[in-house]
């Protein structure tokens, strides 16, 4: 959620930013970089869109859905996996082990 709330910041000072420069023609909020010029709305820009990036990217991924194939191959491995008899070595009932 902080992403999101990063990327609309950044948005919104970039496009303020940029319709600022475009409407008064004041280039004091730029950057020169290598001889070149370019607004730092440009930059705010960007980074609003790797926040916006890092925020998809971080959701949780829908369900699988219960018929797909893959969902019914992981039932099968688990299936296989599961031990026939239960382990004695893990029985932590409370009756005493069994004296031979």
């Amino acid at each position: 959620m902080l992403y999101l709330i990063l990327a609309l910041v950044w948005l919104v000072c970039g496009v303020g930013i940029l319709a600022y420069q475009a409407a008064s023609g004041d280039q004091h909020l730029s950057l020169h970089l290598a001889g070149a010029t370019f607004s730092s709305g440009w930059l705010m820009l960007v980074l609003s869109a790797y926040n916006l990036l890092r925020w998809w990217t971080r959701r949780p991924s829908p369900p699988l859905r219960s018929n797909s194939p893959l969902a019914a191959r992981r039932q099968r491995a688990r299936r296989a996996e599961e031990p026939s008899e239960p382990d004695p070595n893990f029985n932590f009932t409370d009756d005493p082990p069994p004296r031979d």
